[in-house]
């Protein structure tokens, strides 16, 4: 049986996800400056970077957008 229990807000976990994102893209882009990347692995690196800068691009709608603010008010709305 699903369980409708609904996720806390604001939870550790969601914050550690976002910086972990938020470094693991700059990090990328670092170690692209920093190193060449081999003909080999340039495929790769490029498809790693826009998933990273995909999740990154979702992490800044949400608590930038209007997400989190919505989230707030169907909290207030449901006391």
């Amino acid at each position: 049986m699903p369980d409708n229990t609904p996720v806390a807000t604001g939870t550790l976990i969601q914050y550690i996800l976002a910086i972990l994102t938020t470094a693991g893209l700059f990090a990328v882009i670092g170690f692209m400056l920093i190193y060449p990347i081999p003909a080999s692995g340039h495929d790769a690196m490029l498809i790693l970077i826009g998933a990273l800068a995909g999740g990154w691009a979702t992490i800044l709608g949400y608590y930038f957008g209007t997400s989190l603010s919505s989230q707030a008010k169907n909290a207030l709305i449901t006391k």
